[in-house]
């Protein structure tokens, strides 16, 4: 099966564009330096010369300052900005199945519950709630930080320990109750969080 991220590498010519794009596309607000760039994208600065040589030809994205000072933001003018951000949000599509064997990796997982960017719906307060026991911070970190590179912008997410879950389940937490009860999708349950 083709992911959403394969089929935008296939139109747009290569990976390394696509995260640009969904770089600058979904931090509209933010000027990003080569620096910036590469951590966000984890690409090359050699990379990220040539695609934002070719998406400021186009007029996608523009530029400002001069030598290591320089920066670029999208051009919120840009003719076909809409329909690019639609098509972006929309393939941001992951597997669940990848995300929970990913996050897996990390702790003893109990339960991950998607929201916000995954599921389309921005309002959320956070993209992932994600439940467990024996984390290994550092490892989660990493992973986020790939899954944030790929997709293109910061995810907001919970961590919680399952005795601390339960708790707060308990005693109706404000931040619980947001994420449960509105739009949300459970990729992982092993606490009958359904």
């Amino acid at each position: 099966m083709i992911t959403g991220m394969e089929t935008l590498e296939k139109l747009f010519g290569s990976a390394a564009k696509v995260k640009i794009m969904r770089l600058f596309i979904f931090n509209p607000d933010q000027f990003f330096t080569t620096k910036i760039i590469v951590q966000r994208t984890r690409l090359t600065a050699s990379q990220i010369r040539k695609e934002i040589t070719l998406l400021q030809k186009i007029k996608l994205i523009k530029s400002k300052g001069t030598g290591a000072r320089k920066m670029w933001y999208i051009n919120d003018t840009f003719a076909h900005l809409s329909p690019l951000r639609e098509l972006m949000t929309h393939s941001v599509a992951v597997s669940f199945d990848s995300l929970v064997k990913k996050i897996g990796k990390t702790c003893k997982l109990k339960a991950l519950v998607l929201s916000g960017l995954f599921i389309n719906h921005p309002e959320s307060r956070v993209d992932m709630l994600i439940i467990g026991n024996q984390f290994n911070r550092d490892s989660l970190s990493r992973t986020i930080k790939k899954l944030e590179s790929e997709i293109g912008r910061e995810l907001s997410y919970a961590v919680l320990e399952t005795e601390d879950f339960h708790y707060r389940m308990g005693i109706g937490d404000r931040l619980i109750r947001d994420i449960l009860e509105f739009p949300h999708q459970v990729a992982f349950d092993r606490l009958g969080v359904k």
